[in-house]
């Protein structure tokens, strides 16, 4: 999991690459998140979200500043062991050029 704090107008984007399908999530909001931790209904933001993937890339432009969590898991097939690259950027105020 990563945890970015992130203002209006930036770009969240990046790279999964992994040898079997695994979940991603990009979840906007501590509120949010403890749901997501609880077992509970969630929000998720961004194109992908809450989908299997072995290789995928996102761009994800922010419109409300905000903490906001990408989380990678392999809980659907805890018995098969995967790797994960993962690449993240931010670039900041790009959306306001």
């Amino acid at each position: 999991m990563w945890t970015f704090s992130l203002r209006r107008n930036d770009l969240l984007s990046g790279e999964i690459d992994a040898d079997d399908d695994v979940n991603i999530w990009l979840i906007g909001g501590e509120r949010e998140f403890n749901a997501f931790k609880s077992g509970n209904e969630f929000l998720t933001v961004g194109e992908g979200s809450g989908t299997r993937v072995k290789k995928f890339n996102f761009s994800f432009g922010v419109d409300v500043s905000d903490t906001y969590y990408f989380v990678v898991s392999n809980e659907h097939s805890i018995l098969t062991p995967k790797t994960v690259t993962v690449y993240v950027a931010v670039s900041d105020d790009v959306l306001s050029r």
